[in-house]
């Protein structure tokens, strides 16, 4: 039987007409003979030629085959023989159904009205239908390779234990449906409600040729959710802990929550803002945890509102668990330019005064210490650089260091020096921030007015911890120079001047920060040093930074511990449900994915053209390597049928030249 794989290029053939209206529309030359003069021949008109017709028949043969064998050769015939062929019979289909059991399908029960969905399935397909079931979380929860007994499908899903707190792998589903067809074409239906997170690193499984494939969503319109992202404790100098809390409402209006811990016993409740992330701090007096180190658990409710009665029907992110421990200091390298900047020294040492405030407590707090760089391994034993215009005399290679430094969860604050302008393009082309020079304002010290410091922005972390009263301090600030710089896009203003100009920014770049200062943290340039609010804005400003990153030991639901962490009694470590597990006498973090709580849903249509390795959306299973197409190919012969007759062509159009040119 021939089939052709590209059959849309046969319409070309349509094209033979072509050579044929040429050769119609084409005259004959005239032939030229020489006069030794004309002047006594009189002038007449020429006769009219008589009917058109064909000419050289061999020529426009030859041309149409040629022209025949391209296009069949694009057209990719084979001939398949049909004892192989092994289509669907649309009457007894194999049907494979791969259902989702992943924590993301517990909004709003989908995972169980997925049952009314399957059972629907079931019983559109003919008597005879093999079906096949195939349920998934981050692993195979249930595999039943194609068969006729119904009760055996709903048997296999009611045994499937279906965890729905873990992250899905839908890959690993679709490979397993695959493998049960054993090569026989079939029908593929995923029940899933495609969540963003899981099905933006699917590969393209190779379905057996002459397979469709369906993706059926189930995902509930609207997604209406509440949710903790992350929580990290961070001490503070009179040896209380505060809690920074990343909560996020996908809902379209505000939702007031509570968020609460039973041990130590603390509540607080904030109003989230519609389709926004927002960090919380919660404060722990240090005379409430007098359990000491202890795995912490807080949950988020929703407060009790008629308004707000289905602003939150998924409960997998409202709880998150934490080890609330003795926290380790947070290690502060400085690296100073002191052979081109030595009064940088200054700046560096109102800093350091600042960071090991209450340092006799034992709260962790920061450990600050001067760096020279000699050691090639310094960097990886930092939570936080601080550079004091060291970064204008980096050269290309050290800013990569520090780009990835910052990708892995560090801390990288910034303040600038004599040469600001080349340090701030050094960071835009390293990658590391998008925040633009501008220029230098200078205002004489002994001017009546000087720059001020004004109101917080009502989102920033700074205005969350500096009350009325404690702001009066901060606006007090006077500010005798500041560089200018323009924030790059998603940058985040902490601190900026009463005209506007920002002076403390931050940019997130992978897991970790960039903290940039447009001040010189220096009595010559700004008094803020020297006043109380200077020790809480550098403590919230790299506390609430580091919290931001998710380096600490966290894992999700099912994660295996880190095979460097194990040893002979580590392997008995279960994170099948969430908690705190220990390692090594480390502790880990085990929650639900926060993954599965993101509102977005994958596009279907790319989906498929993904999954199917096309670039449209067609169902058909196409095959993209032609070597595993069945049949024979054919292409081969008409190539070379198409050459022999562009040769026989040419040599015949140069003969029949010839013998014209003879005749004249």
């Amino acid at each position: 039987m021939l089939t052709f794989g590209s059959p849309a290029f046969l319409w070309a053939l349509a094209a033979l007409a072509a050579p044929v209206i040429v050769h119609l529309i084409n005259r004959e030359r005239a032939v030229v003979l020489k006069f030794p003069s004309i002047r006594y021949i009189e002038q007449s008109r020429l006769p009219q030629q008589g009917r058109r017709r064909l000419r050289d028949w061999l020529l426009l043969l030859l041309r149409l085959l040629v022209y025949a064998a391209v296009i069949l050769v694009l057209a990719n015939p084979r001939w398949v023989d049909e004892g192989t062929a092994a289509p669907v019979d649309p009457e007894t289909p194999v049907v494979m159904l791969v259902v989702d059991a992943s924590a993301s399908m517990s909004h709003r029960g989908t995972f169980n009205y997925t049952r009314d969905a399957l059972q629907q399935y079931v019983d559109s397909l003919p008597v005879g239908a093999e079906i096949g079931l195939v349920v998934y979380d981050d692993q195979v929860r249930a595999a039943l390779e194609p068969t006729t007994d119904r009760s055996a499908i709903m048997d296999a899903w009611r045994e499937s234990e279906a965890s729905l707190d873990r992250a899905g792998k839908p890959s690993l589903g679709v490979a397993e449906a695959v493998r049960l067809l054993d090569g026989r074409a079939g029908e593929v239906y995923v029940l899933s409600d495609f969540q963003s997170s899981d099905w933006q690193q699917v590969g393209a499984p190779r379905l057996p040729d002459g397979s469709t494939l369906e993706l059926v969503s189930v995902r509930p319109d609207p997604w209406n959710n509440v949710g903790i992202q992350w929580v990290k404790p961070f001490p503070k100098r009179d040896g209380s802990l505060r809690l920074f809390v990343r909560v996020r409402n996908d809902n379209a209006e505000p939702v007031p929550v509570r968020l609460s811990m039973a041990l130590p016993p603390v509540q607080k409740e904030v109003t989230l803002e519609p389709h926004k992330s927002e960090l919380v701090t919660i404060d722990i007096p240090a005379e409430s945890n007098v359990a000491g180190p202890q795995a912490a658990e807080l949950t988020l409710a929703v407060v009790t509102d008629e308004s707000h009665p289905a602003s939150n029907p998924y409960a997998g992110d409202d709880t998150y668990h934490f080890w609330l421990g003795e926290p380790t200091a947070t290690v502060v390298g400085a690296l100073l330019p002191l052979d081109v900047e030595p009064g940088k020294l200054r700046e560096a040492n109102f800093v350091a005064r600042a960071l090991e405030v209450g340092e006799s407590s034992n709260s962790g707090q920061f450990d600050f210490m001067a760096v020279n760089g000699e050691d090639p391994n310094w960097i990886d034993q930092m939570d936080a650089i601080y550079l004091p215009g060291t970064g204008a005399y980096f050269d290309a290679p050290m800013w990569e260091q520090m780009k990835a430094f910052v990708e892995k969860g560090g801390v990288l604050f910034v303040t600038p020096g004599k040469n600001a302008p080349r340090m701030f393009r050094g960071m835009r082309e390293g990658g590391i921030s998008q925040t633009a020079y501008v220029g230098k304002p200078r205002r004489a010290r002994n001017e009546a007015t000087t720059y001020r410091i004004g109101e917080l922005p009502a989102d920033g972390a700074l205005a969350k911890v500096f009350d009325e009263d404690a702001r009066e301090d901060l606006y007090l600030t006077d500010i005798y120079e500041h560089w200018q710089v323009k924030p790059g896009a998603g940058a985040e203003v902490l601190l900026e001047s009463e005209n506007g100009a920002p002076l403390l920014i931050r940019e997130r770049i992978g897991k970790g920060s960039v903290v940039i200062s447009a001040l010189e943290f220096d009595p010559a340039y700004t008094d803020l040093p020297l006043r109380n609010s200077f020790v809480p804005v550098l403590w919230e400003t790299l506390g609430e930074s580091m919290a931001a990153n998710d380096g600490t030991p966290n894992l999700d639901v099912g994660e295996s511990v880190p095979a460097d962490a194990i040893s002979g009694e580590a392997e008995a470590v279960s994170t099948s449900t969430p908690g705190v597990v220990f390692a090594n006498g480390e502790a880990y973090s085990v929650n639900i994915s926060r993954a599965e709580s993101i509102a977005q849903g994958a596009v279907l249509a790319d989906l498929r053209a993904r999954l199917l390795g096309e670039t449209t959306g067609p169902q058909l299973a196409a095959s993209t390597n032609p070597d595993a197409e069945p049949g024979q190919p054919l292409w081969p012969w008409l190539a070379a049928l198409a050459l022999l007759a562009c040769i026989l062509e040419t040599a015949l159009t140069g003969r029949l030249e010839n013998a014209t040119e003879v005749t004249a």
